[in-house]
């Protein structure tokens, strides 16, 4: 049954700004700052967070700045631990292509394809194929990555996006919880 075995894919900038209007109608205060760094209360939670234009006191502070895992990891020291070990998967190349031909390219489902040195995603979107080659550098130079890249895709704009695989020891220290990347990352076929 579809309502028990499907995931879905959303255009991650769309859905923020989707997101933002939806909450911003409700009454929900949108802060757009910089972090700086916190304050400390006498126990090591967090008593202020600071930012560029202000300082922000709370109960319970939410880490949702992804990789870099701003509080859990870098302010709150929290231990990490790490599965590069086996899950040597550590890069991915990440590009948005026009459809050539939207009509058959336009699945419902996710293509994955294994390549030499990794695999490749390729998830349709309504206004194009996201796609992206989550490898390693353990076999293979940056070069040859690129050339199995363009050899699926053709010669595309793309970012590199450098990831580790693990995750904290704790998702929730003191008044700190780490969501999603700010917590720990398996790997993008999780």
């Amino acid at each position: 049954y579809i309502e028990d075995n499907a995931a879905y894919h959303f255009d991650s900038p769309l859905l923020g700004k989707f997101l933002k209007k939806y909450c911003k109608k409700r009454g929900v205060e949108i802060v757009e700052d910089s972090f700086y760094g916190i304050t400390p209360n006498d126990d090591g939670s967090v008593k202020f967070l600071v930012g560029d234009k202000d300082i922000y006191s709370a109960d319970l502070f939410i880490d949702c700045s992804g990789f870099k895992s701003l509080l859990l990891g870098q302010m709150m020291k929290e231990e990490y631990i790490p599965f590069s070990d086996t899950l040597i998967n550590n890069k991915a190349l990440v590009a948005k292509i026009p459809y050539t031909n939207k009509e058959k390219q336009l699945k419902n489902y996710t293509n994955s394809v294994a390549l030499d040195n990794g695999w490749c995603w390729e998830i349709p979107l309504w206004d194009g194929l996201s796609v992206g080659y989550v490898h390693t550098n353990m076999f293979a130079s940056e070069e040859e990555i690129e050339k199995e890249f363009f050899d699926r895709y053709g010669k595309i704009d793309y970012t590199t996006i450098t990831f580790k695989t693990g995750r904290y020891k704790r998702g929730w220290v003191k008044n700190v919880v780490g969501l999603g990347l700010s917590y720990g990352f398996i790997e993008p076929l999780e």
